[in-house]
């Protein structure tokens, strides 16, 4: 069972409309200074982000004076999945080593290391070039290098570092003994954490653009071209990033929606990446939901902090729900089935379970939509003429009758192609419980005829209504075996001409004199 902090609300009615009208979700600037950024609150979340999604930690190395740590990792990382490992190579643009990486790196900041190019020769040699900070890894802060006999990389700050593997430029976990990159295993020795001379500790780094502020990065949660465009509201209070002509107005421009996404999108729970959204997050792991309830911006934090390095999914939704107001629709509904058949429905709501949902509930049944592969609604029309006299073109009532007893009865619901016992008797101004059969073929009759097809659909009770209250005075042909203008013939049939005459408003009566005794006389309906 689903926990109730998932319960559809009355929000979801508008959501639904103003999203199958095309208009995106949040459409006006929520209450309570969400557009102007408060400093009091933004410091609150940030030292609260801090405390959850970074690891801070104090050392008893004095802060040097020089280049931002941050802004040295900044640089490694644009070169993630960019940059192929190539042994004893030194550029960023052919391939590198790891050394080679690194060295590359910082003399981008003027900071050279290329005459302790060898890991080994840093190892034992790091007093040349930087100061010690220690053995453990929670130490490194962003800029610092971990240092092995052989292997170095930069230390991210956060737990992690970035260095060239042999599968390429990478960020990764310090995990000793990984033989991608071999921290550790080195007897004794294991690793060293060494600051370069000429960078700087403990400081506090913005790159906007690239989701950090005051130190803080936020970019697992965050996307600054998916924020400053998917939020009209936002745009219309900031301005349009795509009209910002040099790069410091979209760095301003940039702050401004960090700053809101910090102090107003967490807690509305508005989503600011492809790669996460807070709701498929809380819908896939219940150990988050008892934990935060509907605390929204606690799921950005802990996934920040722990969710993206437990490789935990806040992209796709993995138990995607069937159930609404305590009814399962499983056996015609699958959220995935739904979604891919139906890109209007994907594009709409994406990865929101509820919402995809809500839609088929009140937009997709109505409008004959198929939800699941085994479960078709032209099909189960098709096969079932009990149902068609009982709901006629109520589409909904056919899943719902399929949902509580088509399934138990193992009622056929796909493969029909073709309307299978059709009506064929009517009562009306000919006589009652006429049984047209001999003149009348549904299949034929709307193949025959699209005008009929596009009238009355698959409703075969009103397609045979159509054939003996028009059909049958227009003369149409509604069977293979049977054609009027053929019967009719004087040559033919004298005594019939004689009988009924020629005016159309008699052709009925052609057809009833066929099924009720030419056919008897063996009197030939067609060549």
């Amino acid at each position: 069972m689903r926990v109730g902090k998932r319960g559809l609300t009355g929000r979801i009615i508008s959501t639904v409309l103003a999203a199958v009208m095309g208009i995106t979700l949040y459409t006006s600037v929520p209450a309570k200074q969400t557009v102007k950024a408060d400093a009091t609150t933004i410091t609150t979340i940030t030292n609260e982000a801090k405390d959850t999604a970074t690891n801070t930690k104090t050392t008893n190395v004095t802060a040097q004076t020089g280049i931002s740590g941050e802004e040295i990792v900044a640089k490694a990382a644009s070169y993630i999945n960019k940059l192929s490992y190539v042994s004893g190579g030194t550029s960023l643009e052919t391939g590198a080593d790891c050394s080679g990486f690194v060295c590359a790196i910082y003399e981008m900041f003027g900071i050279n290391l290329w005459p302790y190019r060898s890991t080994s020769y840093m190892f034992t040699n790091y007093r040349w070039f930087g100061t010690y900070i220690g053995k453990d890894p929670s130490l490194a802060e962003a800029g610092d290098l971990i240092i092995t006999m052989g292997h170095v990389a930069i230390a991210t700050g956060k737990g992690t570092a970035i260095s060239c593997l042999l599968q390429g430029v990478r960020e990764h976990e310090l995990v000793v003994g990984d033989p991608h990159h071999r921290f550790g295993g080195y007897g004794e020795a294991g690793w060293i954490i060494v600051r370069p001379n000429g960078v700087k500790a403990n400081v506090v780094f913005n790159d906007p653009i690239n989701g950090i502020l005051n130190g803080v990065d936020y970019s697992s949660v965050y996307d600054f071209n998916y924020y400053s465009t998917k939020h009209p509201d936002l745009i219309k209070a900031f301005g349009d990033v795509s009209k910002a002509k040099t790069k410091d107005q979209k760095v301003a421009l940039a702050t401004k929606y960090l700053q809101h996404f910090i102090n107003s999108g967490m807690r509305e729970g508005r989503r600011a990446s492809n790669n996460f959204y807070y709701r498929t997050y809380a819908c896939n792991y219940e150990d988050l939901r008892k934990a935060f309830g509907g605390e929204k911006a606690k799921y950005y934090l802990h996934f920040m902090k722990y969710g993206k390095k437990e490789k935990r999914n806040a992209a796709k939704i993995l138990n995607p729900t069937t159930v609404y107001n305590g009814v399962d629709y499983s056996a015609v509904y699958d959220f995935r089935y739904y979604q891919s058949k139906y890109p209007d429905v994907k594009k709409a709501f994406g990865e929101d379970d509820e919402l995809t949902l809500y839609h088929f509930i009140t937009h997709g049944m109505k409008e004959g939509r198929q939800a699941k592969a085994t479960f078709e609604l032209k099909s189960y029309r098709f096969a079932n003429r009990d149902l068609r006299r009982a709901f006629g073109t109520d589409y909904v009532a056919y899943y719902k009758h399929f949902m509580k007893y088509g399934v138990h009865e193992h009622r056929v619901t796909t493969g029909v192609k073709t309307l299978q016992n059709y009506e064929t008797v009517y009562s009306g101004p000919y006589g009652p419980n006429i049984d047209y059969s001999i003149v009348y073929d549904y299949n034929y009759y709307v193949t025959r005829y699209p005008d009929i097809k596009k009238a009355f659909g698959y409703d075969d009770k009103a397609v045979l209504e159509h054939f003996v209250k028009y059909g049958m005075r227009e003369g149409r042909q509604a069977k293979a075996t049977f054609n009027l203008q053929y019967y009719k013939n004087a040559t033919r049939n004298p005594d019939l001409i004689k009988a009924f005459g020629t005016n159309i408003n008699n052709n009925y009566r052609y057809y009833v004199h066929y099924i009720q005794h030419g056919i008897y006389e063996h009197r030939k309906g067609t060549n």
